[in-house]
């Protein structure tokens, strides 16, 4: 592998070194056509490639692996002080003069899934009412966050809304000690990373604290449809909301969905709980989930139910987050290609079953990090996708792949319908060749090349 393939890997593991060791030995040699994504050449990539480049080739050249360990290993010092640097002056511009005069609102999103979501549909809630700053993308880490703070965070913003991801305990909690959110939204505990965590625990403990670290007059969010959110939403004094989301009598996706929002706070009785009806076109009930969180913090801060009413039909979806798009060929695509996890992966099926009158279409290469729950995951995701699709192309030859396949086999899917593709570039040829008018392709997941 060239110095070029090895730090696109590199950066795909986050330039964790000891992931990126245990990929090398896992898999075979990387070759050109697998790299459907560029590298993204910052700083620290032009750094690594020029250092390591020049250690390998005073080995000749023989060595490539060698010489990524050790220019990773000489700019550790460096990357610390970097990243102590932009943090520790984040963290002085947030105490400057201006903000503190204006002081925002900061609010804290996490849970296994639905941060982004909920961030993007909260910002459009309250947009009409506050000059809004959210992290951009997926900017959950405390570098990316550090980040947002010093290149957008400006006197004018009212309410700041951070992301927040974790791949292991503290890392949450080093983003609250940073930006001191007084709101804090959890969305959900599920398997995501559970290879990197370890435990269901483990990822329990780290989302929540968020919670954990919001000021005694704080306020959280919880989602009570999650019965572990719902359990840990018992173990905080502070002023809270639980939200819940009734959409039994949806409507199909073409046209608006009409959902029930219940959610009660801290002192009131689950029985008596208040009700908020909401149309909208956003697709898959985990979406309207994420869309009951933004609503009760939007609640919070004052946008009224009759407000929220309003601006729901107008709402959209993050980009490649369940999104329908007509190509005007007469074939229907679900984008749902950020990310995945089996709740979202569920309900984007849901969603593509609802197109009674089209051949359906799915694509995936699975979900990734699951850890001892893979199989099982996979093998009943496999089992659901034969009830409701004509045709499935699994992208990459691996164990997750081979579970879902086996999942179809045992629900009696016609295995001629499978086809099992390397990587994106065949599944694009497959499609060529499969597809025709009135056909509605579900695209499920987009890994990283590391995981094909």
């Amino acid at each position: 592998m060239t110095i070029k393939s090895l730090l696109h890997i590199l950066q795909q593991e986050e330039y964790d070194l000891d992931r990126f060791t245990k990929w090398i030995k896992k898999h075979p040699k990387l070759t050109p056509d697998h790299q459907r994504r560029k590298i993204v050449w910052t700083p620290k990539a032009y750094l690594l490639f020029a250092l390591s480049s020049t250690v390998n080739f005073l080995m000749l050249g023989q060595k490539p692996v060698t010489a990524i360990r050790i220019a990773v290993t000489l700019t550790c010092p460096l990357d610390f002080s970097l990243k102590a640097i932009t943090t520790g002056l984040s963290r002085a511009k947030l105490w400057t003069r201006a903000l503190q005069k204006r002081k925002p609102i900061v609010i804290g999103i996490t849970g296994s899934y639905g941060k982004t979501s909920t961030k993007h549909l909260l910002t459009q809630l309250l947009e009409n009412k506050y000059c809004v700053l959210a992290t951009p993308k997926s900017y959950n880490t405390p570098m990316g966050v550090a980040v947002s703070v010093l290149k957008h965070l400006k006197p004018k913003h009212e309410v700041f809304i951070v992301e927040m991801g974790a791949y292991q305990k503290g890392e949450i909690k080093q983003l609250c000690r940073l930006v001191k959110p007084g709101i804090g939204i959890l969305t959900a505990i599920g398997p995501m990373h559970l290879e990197r965590f370890g435990s269901i625990d483990n990822i329990k403990k780290a989302k929540y604290e968020l919670i954990e670290s919001l000021p005694k007059n704080g306020f959280a969010v919880f989602n009570g449809d999650d019965q572990i959110v719902r359990e840990l939403s018992q173990e905080t004094e502070l002023a809270k909301i639980i939200y819940s989301v009734d959409a039994t009598k949806t409507t199909p996706p073409i046209s608006s969905a009409r959902i029930e929002i219940r959610y009660y706070r801290e002192n009131q009785k689950e029985s008596d709980f208040n009700q908020l009806d909401i149309e909208t076109n956003l697709l898959g009930k985990h979406q309207l989930s994420n869309l009951a969180a933004a609503a009760a913090a939007a609640l919070h801060l004052g946008i009224t139910a009759e407000e929220i009413q309003e601006i729901a039909p107008t709402l959209t979806p993050p980009p490649h987050r369940l999104r329908l798009i007509d190509p005007g060929s007469g074939i229907l695509i679900i984008d749902d290609t950020y990310s995945s996890n089996p709740v979202g992966f569920r309900e984007a099926l849901e969603v593509l079953n609802k197109f009674k009158d089209r051949r359906k279409i799915l694509i995936t290469p699975g979900i990734v990090e699951l850890g001892d729950q893979t199989a099982s995951i996979h093998q009943s995701l496999g089992r659901q996708a034969a009830d409701i699709c004509d045709c499935i192309i699994l992208v990459g030859n691996n164990i997750r792949t081979k579970f879902f396949q086996g999942g179809t086999e045992k629900a009696g899917f016609d295995q001629t319908q499978v086809h099992s593709v390397q990587n994106m570039q065949e599944a694009q040829k497959t499609i060529e060749q499969l597809c025709r008018p009135m056909d509605i392709i579900l695209f499920e997941n987009d890994v990283p090349d590391k995981y094909l």
